[in-house]
């Protein structure tokens, strides 16, 4: 599950098509509510939260700078919500919600390997034929206003070592400006040849690891960079030495070689993804998600070919500025920021 849909996956034999059709058809329709089963679960979700949030420090502050940059926009709630809310759902609350978005209307199946069409299309219409459609789920409206200025989060707790991440309002993946972003941030953050790596790790040692960037989203999400200090670290330096960094790829660009190699990047992780019947499906079914159509797969790396080397300096500045940054910092109790 993540912000915008939810996707199930089955691996499964061709002779037990049928079987998976009906069984998907059922997941649609036939959830049984069973208060001791409801009760179970909210158990098993309330330790997730608690696992994977609240004794994760660099969750901690993911979900503090994600809610504080995204004031309006559902995207300022992370997916596994609040831990009041996991443990005071109401069964009919869950039941309207099931209702509401596991229906037909609601729903996109994607097959992929050795099978009849005839014979798909005719268990589908079987199956799923007299499952009744649902209204549409209300649509988000709310559109996030611009940030007026740096926003900082400062988290104060017991911690082994400091956390730091920094975010800037990005573009939804249909905006021709993802691409370029998506460029950039190979070179900025990605692997040991990445600016960020050479100057954080290696050269002035502040930091262990760095990672980041986009994630494809419907609607405008945050572009993110992550950093892992090394103890004791100077955390303001940290986020001097990436706006400066930021600030080169604004006012310089990307070298020749930076271009052609982040495209050969992603160019790769695109074919790659797509070598098994699992990736085809993952892939066209995202499509159809977030751009509104699975034939967008075919033509989605023309999108980063048309972003030219010259581009990227102006779409940067749009982005990476002060008014448009939080910076978060979590900071082990009785140390400095």
């Amino acid at each position: 599950t993540g912000d915008d849909f939810t996707a199930y996956t089955d691996w499964f034999p061709t002779k037990a098509l049928e079987k998976m059709v009906e069984l998907e058809a059922d997941r649609m329709q036939g959830l049984l509510f069973d208060p001791q089963v409801l009760e179970s679960e909210r158990g098993v979700v309330a330790s997730e939260r608690r696992l994977s949030v609240e004794n994760n420090n660099e969750a901690i502050l993911y979900e503090n700078v994600r809610a504080t940059a995204i004031m309006a926009h559902p995207y300022h709630w992370d997916v596994i919500g609040w831990m009041s809310d996991i443990l005071g759902w109401r069964p009919a609350e869950i039941k309207q919600y099931y209702k509401t978005y596991y229906a037909p209307n609601n729903a996109v199946l994607v097959v992929v390997g050795d099978f009849e069409t005839s014979k798909l299309l005719e268990l589908l219409k079987k199956h799923y034929g007299p499952i009744p459609a649902q209204a549409p789920p209300p649509p988000v409206v709310t559109v996030e206003p611009p940030q007026l200025g740096r926003k900082e989060v400062v988290i104060r707790k017991e911690a082994q070592t400091p956390s730091f991440l920094v975010v800037y309002h990005g573009p939804a993946c249909s905006n021709s400006d993802y691409f370029a972003l998506s460029i950039l941030e190979k070179p900025l953050l990605q692997g040991e040849s990445s600016r960020l790596y050479r100057r954080l790790v290696r050269e002035e040692q502040l930091a262990i690891s760095v990672y980041g960037g986009l994630e494809d989203k419907i609607d405008p999400y945050l572009f993110m960079i992550e950093v892992k200090p090394r103890p004791g670290a100077d955390l303001g330096r940290i986020e001097k030495i990436i706006d400066e960094e930021l600030s080169k790829i604004v006012q310089e660009g990307l070298a020749e070689t930076e271009y052609e190699k982040a495209l050969n990047i992603i160019r790769n992780g695109f074919y790659s993804g797509l070598q098994t019947n699992s990736g085809k499906a993952n892939m066209l079914g995202a499509m159809e998600m977030l751009y509104g159509s699975y034939d967008r797969l075919f033509t989605l790396i023309d999108s980063y070919l048309a972003i030219k080397r010259q581009d990227i300096p102006a779409i940067a500045g749009k982005y990476f500025n002060e008014l448009n940054k939080t910076a978060g910092y979590l900071i082990p109790e009785g140390g400095q920021k």
